[in-house]
């Protein structure tokens, strides 16, 4: 089976490695009038960061059509171990370096991520 991944159904390039995924949790903090701390747990939430050495000019204008759409949240999914996770995501910054062959531009070290609402 060949991996892909969509956000609400457009599909983007495979990564050259897995994502990284990390789970993190939500919390409301504060400090009470004698400087203790107050922490409430609100939710455990997940980021997806993408990263691929190098890109063509083409691949990586489908991924900026699709993340720079005028809309906040994206339907996601992802598997890991097995597990088919849905989640409704936001998409993180997108970082990347231009390089040039010849008359050619392609694109490294780019990544982005997408975190859970």
């Amino acid at each position: 089976m060949i991996e892909h991944y969509t956000l609400d159904g457009a599909s983007f390039k495979i990564p050259d490695v897995a994502p990284d995924i990390e789970w993190f949790k939500v919390t409301k903090n504060g400090r009470l009038a004698n400087g203790d701390m107050t922490m409430d747990y609100i939710a455990t939430k997940r980021k997806v960061t993408f990263s691929y050495e190098v890109m063509s000019q083409k691949e990586l204008d489908t991924i900026k059509n699709i993340i720079n759409l005028p809309k906040c949240f994206y339907k996601f999914t992802y598997v890991e171990g097995n597990i088919t996770y849905p989640c409704v995501v936001y998409p993180g910054s997108l970082k990347y370096k231009k390089w040039r062959t010849g008359s050619i531009w392609y694109y490294k070290t780019i990544t982005f991520s997408l975190i859970e609402k």
